[in-house]
């Protein structure tokens, strides 16, 4: 693990993103990084090191896209308010997501000091972040329903 000040938040970075490249990429902007394999066996179910890093405040980097999607993981996301953002960027080399990321560091941490978790994020290829709405439902990642003009909830037509 990278050492840093106390209060500095540890980015936690997902064994979907690879071993070496994009976290020697983050170490390189940001001191406290803790790689997945530093911590947790290589097949640790999702849902156990989700809850692990909701509970110790870490922030979440994957490239897992599905992971809003299985019930488990989803649960486990919110009951322990984890924070976490999903590099969707595409099929792109370590290297470039190493890139992407690391500029998107100072982004991250301002968009985790502002928000509570449980939190899911997706970054784009250009470093873009769009937060999803999260809940228990399978349907979570569609938009949340609107405001009509009279200020009732519902889906616009």
């Amino acid at each position: 693990m990278s050492s840093g000040p106390p209060d500095l938040p540890t980015l936690f970075i997902d064994r979907s993103l690879g071993k070496h490249v994009v976290g020697a990429a983050i170490r390189a902007v940001h001191r406290k990084v803790l790689l997945h394999d530093d911590v947790f066996r290589q097949d640790e179910p999702d849902d156990l090191w989700l809850a692990r890093a909701g509970a110790e405040n870490w922030i979440v980097l994957t490239r897992d896209k599905r992971i809003r999607y299985n019930p488990a993981e989803r649960k486990a996301i919110i009951d322990c308010n984890a924070r976490v953002f999903v590099f969707t960027g595409g099929n792109v080399t370590g290297t470039r997501m190493g890139e992407i990321l690391s500029r998107a560091v100072p982004t991250i941490l301002t968009y985790s000091e502002e928000h509570r978790g449980p939190f899911l994020v997706l970054i784009d290829r250009s470093g873009g972040l769009l937060a999803l709405a999260l809940s228990r439902s399978t349907r979570t990642g569609n938009p949340p329903a609107r405001r009509g003009p009279s200020g009732s909830r519902g889906r616009k037509s």
